[in-house]
């Protein structure tokens, strides 16, 4: 007999009742959402470390001065200027010419103070040198090489110095859409007589600077950079302008550049910030310095300082305390 059934026929009695809980005991259901909500947050975490640990790219101008090499600056990105699509052109003087020249173009913003600061430190990177002929590259395409040599010939006239800037981007030639010059005749047609210097080399919209075009396409880039009448045409320029600046392919993909080493007295090497990585870096570096090349320093274009680790100090430099200088000076 159990003890249900003795109960009924008075062989016991119940001593205490069972008390009704007030919640469930199963399932715990705020014990798991704050279970699921701590996972969730441990999870998500992770996933943002392992991305950061995983990303390759160069975010701070700090990982540029990791490099055994000199830095000579940001190039701030284009979207700190409200308002301003550096796709868009202007014309000037009849001439379609690029926002992307916007030393030329606004010389008061923080982005061409940036550029002036590029020049001062080229100068001054190595003082016994003189860098008459610079050449511009970078790692791979996109970096935005084309944009800094631009505006840094445009800074170097704004120093009083005769400037020429020559295409030698062969396969990917952008100097003439930038100041909104004619692609032919250029150097090709010069190289190979159909050409001379007075109608190949032209003056731009920017006073002191000159602009040699690439020309029309040759199907043997690396050939043309290798001849003996490139040298011979820029060492006659030599004697005409105070600085020459070379557009470039990018060494780190393509081995035309290697063919002008022997023609620069120092090598301009641009990364882009969040878009380079450390290891597309560090190979165009390696095969500049097998070949002995002099390395002037290095360049981190389109910096965003609200995304970078320097937020601080360089997103109150560029935003608010150049800005507040230039809107006082306009007072």
């Amino acid at each position: 007999m159990n003890l249900w059934e003795r109960t009924q026929f008075g062989m016991g009695r119940p001593l205490d009742y069972a008390v009704v809980p007030n919640n469930p005991i199963k399932p715990q259901k705020k014990l798991w959402v704050l279970i699921g909500f701590l996972l969730g947050g441990i999870l998500g975490v992770g996933f943002i470390f392992i991305k950061e640990a995983l990303d390759d790219t160069i975010k701070s101008s700090d990982a540029l001065r990791s490099y055994k090499v000199p830095f000579l600056g940001n190039i701030p990105d284009y979207n700190i200027i409200d308002s301003f699509d550096p796709g868009q052109k202007q014309y000037v003087q009849g001439k379609p010419v690029s926002n992307q020249l916007l030393t030329f173009l606004d010389h008061i913003s923080p982005i061409s103070e940036a550029y002036r600061r590029l020049r001062i430190n080229t100068i001054y990177a190595n003082p016994d040198k003189d860098y008459k002929v610079l050449m511009v590259t970078s790692s791979t395409k996109g970096e935005g090489k084309s944009t800094i040599a631009a505006n840094l010939a445009v800074t170097f006239a704004e120093a009083e110095k005769s400037v020429l800037i020559i295409d030698l981007d062969l396969r990917r030639p952008t100097m003439h859409k930038i100041f909104g010059e004619n692609k032919e005749p250029g150097i090709v047609e010069m190289l190979f007589d159909t050409a001379g210097f007075d109608s190949t080399i032209n003056p731009t919209i920017a006073p002191n600077v000159d602009l040699l075009t690439v020309g029309k396409k040759t199907p043997e880039p690396a050939s043309v950079l290798d001849s003996r009448r490139l040298k011979d045409v820029i060492d006659k320029l030599k004697d005409k302008y105070d600085h020459i600046i070379l557009d470039t392919a990018p060494y780190g993909i393509i081995s035309d550049s290697a063919s002008l080493l022997r023609l620069t007295d120092g090598i301009i090497v641009v990364s882009r910030f969040a878009t380079t990585t450390h290891k597309e870096l560090e190979f165009t570096l390696n095969g500049l310095k097998q070949l002995n090349a002099e390395i002037v320093g290095l360049v981190l274009n389109a910096f965003d300082p609200k995304k970078s680790s320097d937020y601080y100090t360089n997103y109150y430099y560029y935003k608010r305390a150049y800005s507040d200088y230039y809107e006082e000076d306009k007072a």
